[in-house]
């Protein structure tokens, strides 16, 4: 009866395992991704100091980031999970990844290109940009919502936000919704973040143009 009762156990557990497995699964495969704003056309200057615009990214999905190359803390996160990024999407032409310096005045293209070199960022549509400051500063406000600005009291003098962004074929901001139905914002320095990004940005190449 004891070794019954054993087996009993050991079945009912193992239910419950592969039901919550399942519930996981459909759970994951199921999150709805949903629309903020859209990003208005943009021009700057990338790190081969050619003319970037943002008609380049028409039927892309891009991640965009803010950082600077003399950012002496999370900058170097941000980059270590940006190129996990990039070599999850190394081979998708439709996908690009955007680094908006916050520190133009220094970041000029010849900084951007040694930073780009040194840092191994290989794929062909990732554009680190450079630019007016105001123009920058306004498009991170305004159009993605972060605060972006010139700060003596922040480490290397310029504060920035650690998120990253995905914008779609569209150029609309995407999201996905937390467990209580919060907006999501993907940390780019957290792990775990990146690996939900990637799902994300996997399920938005995925639907129809």
């Amino acid at each position: 009866m004891a070794k019954n009762n054993f087996y009993l156990v050991i079945s009912i557990a193992l239910s419950i395992l592969i039901v919550w497995f399942f519930f996981r699964v459909f759970k994951e495969e199921n999150i709805k991704l949903m629309t903020r704003n859209t990003i208005p056309p943009f021009e700057f200057t990338d790190h081969k100091n050619a003319n970037f615009s943002s008609e380049y990214l028409k039927d892309k999905v891009y991640l965009v980031k803010f950082f600077f190359t003399r950012c002496p803390v999370i900058c170097k996160k941000l980059n270590a999970n940006m190129l996990l990024i990039q070599k999850e999407f190394m081979d998708r032409d439709d996908f690009a990844i955007i680094s908006f310096t916050v520190n133009p005045e220094y970041d000029n293209p010849q900084i951007l290109m040694t930073h780009a070199q040194k840092l191994g960022a290989i794929h062909k549509n990732w554009f680190f940009l450079t630019g007016e400051k105001d123009k920058i500063y306004n498009l991170a406000r305004k159009h993605f919502l972060y605060s972006t600005r010139k700060d003596s009291t922040a480490e290397g003098g310029f504060l920035h936000t650690q998120m990253f962004t995905i914008v779609d074929r569209n150029g609309n901001i995407r999201y996905r919704l937390d467990d209580k139905n919060n907006p999501l914002t993907y940390d780019g320095t957290n792990i775990k973040d990146i690996q939900i990004l990637k799902k994300d940005i996997k399920a938005i190449l995925s639907e129809e143009k």
